[in-house]
């Protein structure tokens, strides 16, 4: 396959492993840093494009009594995604969390609900990167079930990740970063893509419900920020985007000095319905539980680099779909828009797209890196249009 997406042959792998330094070598046929050479995602004509679903909820048809939907709600959800892949056509699909609806699953067929939530994009033929919510882990599923079906059916489309070293909790591992090359020629990558998991619990048991990223992936990220400085001698890291299900507790602060100051009149328009219900939130006497995970992503990302992160993606909450800039920093802290049917909220679901153009423009042109968003809507109108970073 040509495009943003290709699979290397055995012998195109082998070739590749021989032009690599020593330390990136694996006799497994991977790379170390966790950067696979079997899947391989690059700019194409210098642009790089994603498309950002969450809280799709699917499998909310299954008998529940606190839900009063049918399955008209997922094909409905299918409907969306058909909608906005047609008009973008990205390079990756993101699967930002709560692609399932855990508390309404059944057992024996708890995973035929992700394969209606994957059907858009496998169809599509797209590869796609998945994190997982906190309605992604039930009695009848979990984070872990759910990446073991991935890697069983669709191992082909997906670049999900499991790094069991980078968190003490193993309901938190699904922790990983992508890179993404200039060209085919490239021999570093131009952008990373860095995943977090916010695990989660039983729904109604708090004491499994630790809602925040483990605090040992902060360990992982500055590892592996080395590794790949090392693997391709590299100053510095490329320009960032991190993903992360539930928010940082920093979007608090972000939405009451700035969000909700905003007059009515401001564009790019924007959802603020929703409070801001960060990682933590139902264990208020942990203070700031997500502080070492977002402390390594601030001075290991973002600080220690010039480059830096361009932005942070969360969903959770489907009342909102801001983004508000770090006062200190360029550095963008954005919600997704709500995507399915279902789940609560009403409000008309569509994507949070994210278009990264960097390196050589269609004439050879050399650019500087601008990254654009907006939000594609099931109408098919794009809205929230804004600039998130230009170097």
């Amino acid at each position: 396959m040509v495009g943003p997406y290709t699979f290397l042959s055995a012998l195109a792998l082998s070739s590749l492993a021989a032009a690599l330094p020593t330390s990136e070598r694996r006799t497994d046929g991977q790379a170390q840093c966790d950067l696979r050479f079997d899947k391989r995602l690059q700019f194409v004509n210098g642009v790089f494009r994603t498309t950002v679903f969450t809280d799709l909820h699917y499998g909310e048809a299954q008998g529940t009594d606190w839900q009063p939907w049918g399955i008209e709600q997922d094909i409905n959800s299918t409907l969306v995604m058909d909608t906005v892949l047609q008009a973008e056509k990205p390079h990756l699909v993101v699967f930002n969390g709560d692609q399932v609806t855990g508390e309404g699953l059944l057992a024996e067929n708890a995973t035929l609900a992700y394969d209606r939530c994957l059907e858009a994009t496998v169809n599509s033929r797209l590869p796609f990167a998945a994190i997982y919510g906190n309605h992604d882990n039930s009695v009848n599923i979990s984070h872990t079930k759910l990446y073991q079906h991935e890697k069983s059916n669709y191992r082909r489309w997906s670049m999900t990740q499991a790094n069991p070293d980078s968190a003490n909790d193993q309901n938190g591992i699904y922790n990983y970063v992508l890179p993404v090359f200039e060209n085919n020629a490239a021999t570093s990558p131009s952008l990373l893509l860095w995943f977090f998991d916010s695990r989660s619990g039983i729904f109604d048991d708090p004491a499994q419900y630790e809602d925040w990223v483990d605090p040992k992936v902060s360990s992982w990220i500055k590892s592996t920020a080395d590794c790949i400085l090392s693997t391709y001698n590299l100053r510095s890291l490329p320009p960032s985007l991190t993903f992360v299900h539930i928010p940082v507790s920093r979007m608090n602060q972000l939405k009451d000095a700035d969000v909700n100051r905003r007059p009515a009149s401001y564009r790019p328009a924007f959802i603020n319905d929703d409070t801001v219900n960060s990682q933590g939130e139902h264990h208020p006497a942990v203070h700031s539980p997500d502080a070492t995970f977002w402390n390594a992503v601030r001075y290991t990302l973002n600080g220690a680099h010039e480059n830096g992160v361009i932005a942070t993606v969360v969903g959770h909450d489907h009342g909102n779909d801001w983004c508000a800039k770090s006062s200190t920093r360029p550095w963008q802290h954005c919600f997704a828009r709500h995507s399915g049917y279902g789940g609560y909220g009403s409000w008309t679901r569509g994507s949070r797209v994210i278009e990264v153009r960097s390196g050589l423009n269609r004439k050879n042109e050399t650019q500087a890196l601008v990254a654009n968003s907006w939000i594609r809507l099931e109408t098919g109108d794009k809205t929230s249009e804004s600039m998130l970073w230009k170097a």
